[in-house]
């Protein structure tokens, strides 16, 4: 199956923006070609020439030959999500393929997972735990004094949602995250990723508590892959959302709504 997939909500990088195909044959996945958008705020005069050039260089030559479409929903910039949703539901409605939407949040949490795991050392057949379990929270920009966040329980063999994403001031979810941690009686420390993530650790740092915390760095492009692998098992168990039910993950208004004071 191959795959074009799609991630603006900037979950793991500030102007992460990335576009990635995919060829899955069986147990065996691959990146066949990947592009980076110089600026993602130009993101609708750059996506159809990132498009073809992925294409391209994925050896796929249009979009005909590709098999499913998919997208990080979000949450994000505004506009960004809008351009990417408008793009490829078009795009998925006049070449009738498949189209499916990753929470972005999810995505990175995937992308973690996957990178811890592949870090450890393994032995013989047997695959290298996590030591113990995990709260993770994912941070990524959103309006001045507040930040999008997502708690995460991880370990070596799933992620769950502790928390839906939110917008709150990076005090707030910290200590959510903390006490979550508490009631658990999870001891490991709070592992932070996402693109607002070092702002975290500052904070964390600063209050004398490097101890707690664990920063990872996950690529943007590793977001992508995780999207991308996603809308492949939503696509094999024929869980295909109608195009009319997609929408982006909003969780903060439009600069044009901020400033009429919708």
């Amino acid at each position: 199956m191959k795959i074009l997939a799609l991630e603006t909500g900037e979950a793991a990088g500030r102007g992460g923006a990335s576009l990635v195909a995919l060829q899955i044959e069986g147990d065996d996945a691959r990146v066949a070609a990947q592009s980076a958008f110089e600026n993602p705020r130009q993101l609708g005069g750059q996506i159809i020439q990132k498009i073809e050039e992925t294409l391209q260089s994925a050896g796929w030559n249009d979009l005909q030959n590709v098999d499913a479409l998919a997208l990080g929903a979000g949450p994000g910039s505004w506009t960004s999500l809008r351009v990417a949703f408008a793009t490829f539901k078009t795009l998925a409605q006049s070449l009738e393929k498949p189209l499916i939407a990753v929470p972005s949040f999810d995505a990175l949490a995937g992308a973690t997972q996957r990178a811890i795991l592949n870090s450890l050392p393994r032995g013989r057949g047997k695959k290298a735990p996590i030591l113990g379990p995990h709260l993770m929270l994912c941070l990524s920009p959103c309006r001045p004094g507040e930040l999008y966040g997502k708690l995460f329980h991880l370990s070596d063999d799933h992620f769950s949602q502790v928390q839906s994403e939110r917008i709150a001031p990076l005090k707030d979810h910290l200590d959510a995250a903390f006490s979550q941690a508490l009631a658990d009686s999870i001891e490991s420390p709070l592992l932070l990723v996402g693109s607002a993530a070092q702002e975290g650790a500052d904070f964390l740092v600063e209050r004398g508590e490097e101890e707690l915390f664990r920063l990872l760095e996950i690529p943007p492009e590793a977001v992508t892959v995780e999207v991308a692998l996603s809308a492949y098992f939503a696509v094999e168990s024929e869980e295909i959302p109608e195009l009319g039910e997609l929408e982006p993950l909003y969780l903060a208004p439009s600069s044009a709504e901020r400033n009429l004071g919708i």
